[in-house]
């Protein structure tokens, strides 16, 4: 189990550790959002849940700065992530997340 819960974090860029009730939950949720989407969200993990950094540390990069740093305050950090998806939807690579 431990192996798929590392593997979900890996790819949804979410962590609710081996909580099937969370993941499920999540899944209903964003299942039909973009996976760019579930990244950039990944980028407003709590530091709490997130001690070794892995979520936001593995924040998708395209080789563009838009001042994110995993250890920002959480104001700063949301402004950058913000910043950062304003990019991405501008660069044509999809739309906000459809939150129905």
């Amino acid at each position: 189990m431990r192996t798929a819960a590392r593997a979900l974090v890996e790819i949804a860029q979410q962590d609710f550790g081996q909580s099937r009730k969370k993941w499920l939950l999540w899944w209903e949720a964003h299942r039909k959002t973009e996976r760019a989407q579930w990244l950039l969200e990944g980028l407003s993990q709590p530091l709490a849940r997130d001690p070794l950094r892995v979520v936001r540390g593995a924040a998708p990069h395209h080789g563009e700065y838009f001042g994110y740093h995993f250890d920002l305050p959480k104001r700063e950090r949301e402004e950058a992530r913000e910043r950062w998806q304003a990019w991405w939807y501008a660069s044509g690579n999809g739309g906000p997340p459809d939150r129905r």
